[in-house]
């Protein structure tokens, strides 16, 4: 408990307080989730299902991420294959993050009239936080979704107690977060950052620090030992420094921590311009209120900038919501800062106050419900495709699929695990084959109904790809690749980004 409370009743009493908060916030994070509670797996977690249930694989190579998978299973053992137990822990986990992001806020504004109102508003910002949804909505974003929720308790735990069993406990919690997922790597400078804020005695701050490192260590050491590579592929984008990449990468996460994804880029570095003047003006803001002041919002602000480190090295999109899950751990201080930011200003916690912290979340609610949307209508759409592909497989005709849906508006589909999808369900995927992919949906409109468009005899346009057929072969050209199938008997489908119909052909019919 906070070192104010003072006797054992007022300890009961704060803690019955603060469990029902976190009851508060956990039921406003189901309403404003609500939409998507039942929504169906998507990508990767059918292929990261499918591993763990069927092979009973943990780790994968290049990714070191157990504690995540051990969290699946789990909600496989009670939830079976139904995806609603494994939504309900992502919404439930993030509400808990919320909870404790208004106890840190609770802890470093101690003292302050305002400082109940300052935490409660963090925390509703950040429950709100719409620019981070695939931590949330997706199954398997809760890597980072755990991974942040330890780190916080981290946070939690070093603002609150310094003994030995504390570091103990904070040491085995990072290493946990670096187990789920890496976006905390520079957890300890952020720790050392706010221990400095909360003036801790620099040897108290080096102590947290060396705890907080040697559990980095540990970490990357039993990555090393346990796999053949530190990272793989997918993460090599990490390690591009080059000025010509990195400043315009950024540039754009920076943004998109502020704003919603857009298909304009010029509108989005337009806005991006206009929200780092507002900045500068709070900058010129707080140098003028004095040192002290101006201090405090500066290292908060560090704490956001260190934070979204590994999202500024990594990228995310800026015309769709898809790879927002990186923005998880740097959301948490940006919406603190906000708070503070807004409480410190007002002065107070009144009409000065909450107004403009509404209008922060009006905003935040509307871009989430959008965001809802996409992953709803994209759900929606997994499951029919499913459910189609198994009513056409009863025949065992051998079945060649053409622009398969990647992913809805950046929302995902069947950008990976498509195979595994079809083996969950019970489904024999030895006739079925993927030739053509339909591509990112910023191309086109993916609510427009796709029609084929025949270029020549025995040659069609699906969207993004060719289909030639001559006899009982058949090309497939999607993209650079060309893809040959002989089909006997067989018939070809496309995704109209409605349902699967089938390709009327001389050679398959």
């Amino acid at each position: 408990m906070p070192m104010y409370v003072k006797t054992r009743g007022s300890q009961a009493d704060n803690s019955r307080k603060y469990w029902l908060l976190y009851i508060l916030y956990a039921a406003l994070a189901l309403l404003l989730y609500a939409p998507v509670l039942h929504k169906s797996f998507a990508a990767d977690d059918f292929s990261v299902l499918y591993r763990i249930v069927h092979d009973g694989k943990l780790l994968e190579k290049g990714f070191f991420r157990p504690v995540s998978d051990i969290s699946l299973y789990i909600s496989y053992l009670y939830s079976g294959l139904n995806p609603f137990g494994y939504n309900l822990f992502n919404v439930l986990t993030h509400a808990f993050n919320a909870f404790i992001l208004y106890r840190v806020l609770l802890l470093l504004a101690e003292g302050r009239n305002n400082a109940g109102a300052v935490a409660f508003a963090g925390g509703l910002l950040f429950l709100a936080y719409p620019f981070h949804n695939e931590s949330v909505i997706w199954v398997v974003g809760r890597a980072s979704l755990l991974a942040a929720c330890f780190s916080f308790l981290v946070v939690w735990i070093s603002l609150e107690n310094d003994s030995l069993p504390a570091k103990a406990t904070a040491f085995l919690f990072y290493f946990i977060a670096m187990s789920s997922y890496e976006t905390s790597l520079l957890l300890p400078l952020v720790v050392g950052l706010l221990l400095y804020l909360k003036k801790r005695k620099p040897g108290a701050i080096l102590s947290w620090m060396l705890v907080l490192f040697a559990a980095l260590a540990i970490n990357l050491l039993a990555r090393r030992i346990s796999m053949e590579e530190m990272v793989g592929d997918y993460a090599s984008r990490l390690f591009e420094w080059r000025p010509a990449v990195l400043a315009p990468k950024v540039i754009k996460v920076f943004g998109r921590f502020w704003l919603p994804p857009m298909a304009d880029a010029t509108c989005l570095t337009l806005l991006t311009a206009i929200v780092g003047l507002s900045l500068s003006a709070i900058a010129v803001y707080y140098i003028r209120a004095g040192r002290p002041r101006f201090y405090t919002v500066a290292i908060l602000f560090g704490c956001f900038l260190l934070a979204s480190a590994l999202a500024f090295l990594f990228g995310v999109s800026t015309k769709t919501v898809e790879g927002d899950r990186v923005l998880y751990f740097g959301s948490f201080f940006l919406c603190a800062w906000i708070a503070w930011v807004a409480g410190d200003i007002s002065g107070r916690s009144g009409l000065a106050f909450w107004l403009p912290v509404s209008g922060i979340l009006l905003f935040y609610v509307l871009c989430l419900s959008d965001n809802n949307r996409r992953w709803k209508t994209a759900g929606e759409r997994t499951v029919a495709l499913l459910n189609q592909v198994r009513l056409l497989a009863v025949d065992q005709k051998p079945m060649l699929i053409v622009n398969l849906p990647e992913e809805y508006r950046g929302a995902l589909m069947f950008r990976n695990g498509f195979y595994q999808a079809l083996l969950l369900q019970g489904i024999d995927t030895a006739a079925v084959r993927v030739a053509g992919y339909q591509g990112s949906s910023v191309n086109g409109d993916p609510d427009l109904p796709v029609v084929p468009v025949q270029r020549r005899r025995g040659e069609w346009q699906i969207g993004e790809t060719n289909v030639v057929v001559n006899g009982a072969q058949v090309s497939v050209i999607d993209g650079n690749a060309v893809n040959m199938a002989t089909f006997i008997n067989g018939n070809i489908y496309y995704w109209n980004n409605q349902r699967l119909l089938p390709l009327k052909t001389a050679g398959a019919e």
